[in-house]
């Protein structure tokens, strides 16, 4: 029984009906039972099919279904079953997938990865000395006015040890030519072949020109996102794949994403395509099937490259895809071009002429052959691969300083606005940074990625690229390629449970954990503390928490979040919006902008603007995403009679819509010092809040806004209600709010005091380190032996 089937089987038995059941017995003591009852439930949905495995499997297979049942505990049944009678089916089988993830990749320590038999282990593989570690080779026929951008999107790698060989094939315009021929540099070498000369020759051609050990090739009209190179590499080098592509994601004519196989076997690729052209892969593999094969144009074309891979399966090479991410940008044209079109055989065409001519290959022993290739499970040895050596040779930035933000998502809010902003001041002092999430999220507008893609090219989301049982061999990779200084922990539970193994491994890391409230993070905190450097606190609130646990104020960093204050302006209301949501002038705009999720409490603004129906000059308008918002617009739609509310979900920029505000309302349950208030009173809104976090801090009672308690719908309510009925009062607020931004909440005042606070305790590690006599060698790189071939 494969891990995925059974995971499968586990998701399924989530639903309404069995998490009641299971509530219900938990809350009679039946804890016992419970367990028993699911074990049940699935020995009976694997009865058909089931197959036996190897033992050292079975037996890790064994050990992880024993966590997972161990995550059934009163609380979490508690909190899923909540969230599935309110709806939120999707928000349960998330919170449960990262919490068998944060399992999966803690359960094997990065220093016992063979042991158990579950991985395969093999020495590094040897590659020749002097050249370039990967050659991407770019054919080009009449493309001259796409190709530098695919040029430039591979000199933009975070990969580095790298050359590009662009071979022209003949174009018939009078344009590509000269724009290939200024194309040359130091890694760009060009080539102009006479006549035409079809993609898979071109390929062969290029490849002839280079030793490099892997190649890549990219179509003209194609560009590649900026850490493909090195993820392929890392699956190649230190997980033993032999070939590797990725998802794509199409631009042109077209937009959306075209998701891949994770694993392919030969199987696989007879029935269709599933390694795109941009894939990674070792030369020897070119070398042993003899290159790129042309059918021809039009009505004689079938696709040169899936040919190639079929090919490849068929010597049981091993293929393994980043399938979570789309890290090639695919061209499409309103024309038709060399593969599509009028008089381009259809797929299906294309598939039986391909098969006919490798009739002879595609044998039972290859399709075994195959099948044994993609259950192998292989990791490296020694983390001192040719991929990790290149790294420090050639680094994509050059910087004295080097350090890893650990962060659980990238998700549209405040903290991920302030922690790229911290991340961008890091890099501004001359910081090389590194950002790292660990928990699944669903892909689309709630994604900020970007935010951080903005400021570094190295980021990289593990469980979009990586099984979690891979996460810690990932690690291990990034701290011996990068050498960091420091690690910044702001939320990462998995980065908290390697904090023993790293301070233990890496003796000289100062890490850091950032707090913004003293609540959500409580425990792992308190368990890593003891290993812990210090601690970055966003208020006054989490700073005395800290000193309650017993760290010395030495050893806390209180630094406040600020913004550009000048980026926000206090009128007028955008006429945009107010057209779009027809507002009289003498209408008092009411505002949430925030994450919609639990903590924050978006749902009691729904219920506030219900409570004041009855005051028609009050509008309400929301603004945000998150996992509970179809809860939040179902809830909307069941608002009594009256209520005046609308919800925007996503926006672009936030800003008109602060503008447009009067009092922005913030009834978190759960908070630290968030953005979303700073930028409300710097666009001159009144506030009323929660007393809770650093928001006692930001909101002075009476004077910028009202605090009330946490959740408290209807004294938000009569606060609301009062202000309606007191214009002057609420000009006041309005006023002061921004007046209070402008003086105090500036960051133009500050003084990269992030970036100061991590630097001092680096010095702090430094100097511990030489007061305990304790050595900071790195690791060697030394006896890393292995083949040039595939293990």
């Amino acid at each position: 029984m494969s891990i995925l089937r059974r995971s499968i089987i586990a998701l399924s038995l989530i639903n309404r009906h069995n998490l009641a059941k299971a509530i219900n017995g938990l809350r009679n003591g039946n804890a016992t039972n419970i367990r028993g009852g699911i074990s049940h439930l699935i020995a009976l949905r694997e009865q058909k099919g089931r197959s036996p495995g190897r033992l050292s499997r079975s037996r890790f297979v064994a050990e992880r279904w024993r966590r997972i049942l161990a995550l059934f505990t009163i609380e979490n049944l508690q909190k899923a079953g909540s969230s599935i009678f309110r709806g939120n089916i999707s928000v349960a089988v998330s919170a449960f997938r990262n919490l068998v993830a944060q399992q999966d990749a803690m359960a094997i320590p990065v220093a016992e990865l063979g042991a158990g038999g579950i991985f395969e282990t093999y020495p590094p593989r040897i590659h020749p000395a002097g050249v370039p570690l990967v050659t991407v080779v770019i054919p080009c026929f009449n493309y001259g006015r796409f190709i530098g951008e695919a040029v430039d999107s591979v000199l933009a790698q975070s990969f580095r040890d790298l050359e590009v060989i662009v071979v022209d094939g003949g174009s018939s315009d009078r344009l590509t030519p000269d724009l290939v021929r200024s194309l040359a540099g130091p890694q760009v070498r060009v080539f102009l072949r006479e006549g035409r000369h079809l993609a898979g020759d071109n390929r062969n051609f290029g490849i002839a020109q280079c030793k490099s050990p892997y190649i890549v090739c990219l179509d003209a009209d194609d560009t590649l996102h900026p850490t493909y190179i090195e993820k392929a590499l890392f699956l190649a080098e230190h997980l033993g794949f032999d070939v590797i592509s990725c998802g794509l994601r199409l631009m042109g004519s077209r937009s959306g994403t075209v998701g891949i196989l994770p694993y392919p076997a030969l199987s696989d690729l007879v029935l269709g395509n599933h390694v795109y052209t941009c894939a990674l892969f070792h030369r020897h593999l070119l070398e042993k099937v003899g290159g790129y094969f042309d059918y021809g144009l039009g009505a004689e074309h079938a696709a040169e490259d899936w040919d190639f891979w079929i090919r490849i399966a068929a010597t049981g090479a091993r293929f393994g895809n980043i399938s979570g991410e789309f890290l090639l940008n695919y061209r499409v044209h309103k024309t038709a071009s060399l593969s599509s079109g009028p008089g381009v055989p259809d797929i299906e065409t294309q598939r039986q002429r391909i098969l006919a001519r490798n009739a002879k290959l595609i044998d039972r022993d290859a399709h075994a052959r195959s099948k044994a290739a993609k259950r192998r499970a292989l990791s490296v040895d020694n983390a001192c691969t040719a991929l990790t050596r290149a790294m420090l040779r050639v680094p994509p930035v050059h910087a004295s300083r080097t350090i890893l933000i650990a962060i659980p998502f990238f998700l549209v809010g405040g903290a991920e606005r302030l922690l790229a902003q911290v991340a961008q001041e890091l890099v501004d002092c001359g910081w090389r940074v590194v950002v790292v999430s660990t928990v699944f999220q669903e892909l689309g507008p709630t994604d900020a990625i970007e935010w951080f893609e903005s400021v570094t090219t190295e980021v990289y989301a593990l469980p979009r690229f990586l099984h979690p049982t891979q996460w810690t061999t990932f690690v291990e990779y990034l701290f011996t390629s990068r050498r960091f200084q420091a690690l910044l922990i702001a939320g990462s539970r998995f980065f908290y449970g390697l904090v023993p193994y790293l301070s233990n491994r890496h003796p000289e890391l100062a890490i850091m954990d950032f707090l913004f409230n003293a609540v959500g993070h409580a425990a792992p905190h308190q368990a890593a503390m003891p290993l812990l450097t210090g601690v970055l606190c966003e208020n006054a609130e989490v700073r005395d928490w800290c000193l309650a646990v017993g760290w010395s104020p030495n050893e806390i960093e209180l630094v406040q979040s600020m913004i550009d204050v000048g980026s926000y302006a206090v009128g007028p209301r955008s006429s945009d919006l107010v057209d779009r949501f027809s507002i009289s002038p003498d209408e008092i705009v009411v505002g949430f902008s925030g994450r919609m999720s639990e903590e924050k409490a978006p749902e009691v603004f729904v219920d506030v603007a219900g409570l004041c129906r009855s005051q028609q000059r009050l509008r309400f308008i929301m603004t945000g995403g998150g996992r509970i918002s179809g809860e939040i617009e179902r809830r909307v739609a069941r608002a009594p009679a009256g209520t005046r509310i609308d919800v925007c979900g996503i926006v672009d920029d936030v800003r008109p819509y602060l503008t447009l505000y009067d009092i922005f309302v913030l009834p978190s349950r759960v908070d630290g010092r968030p953005i979303a208030v700073l930028e409300a009173m710097a666009s001159g809104c009144a506030i009323i809040a929660s007393r809770v976090g650093g928001l006692p801090d930001l909101v002075h009672e009476g004077t910028t806004g009202y605090l009330v308690p946490p959740g408290d719908a209807e004294a938000i309510a009569n606060h609301l209600m009062a202000l309606a009925d007191d214009p002057d009062t609420l000009q006041r607020l309005k006023a002061a709010a921004r007046k209070h931004a402008e003086q105090n909440l500036d960051r133009a005042s500050a003084d990269a005091p992030y970036a100061k606070a991590i630097e001092a305790a680096v010095e702090r590690r430094k100097a511990h380190i030489s007061h305990a006599g304790l050595s900071s060698a790195r690791p060697s790189f030394s006896g890393s032996g292995g083949s040039t071939t595939s293990p």
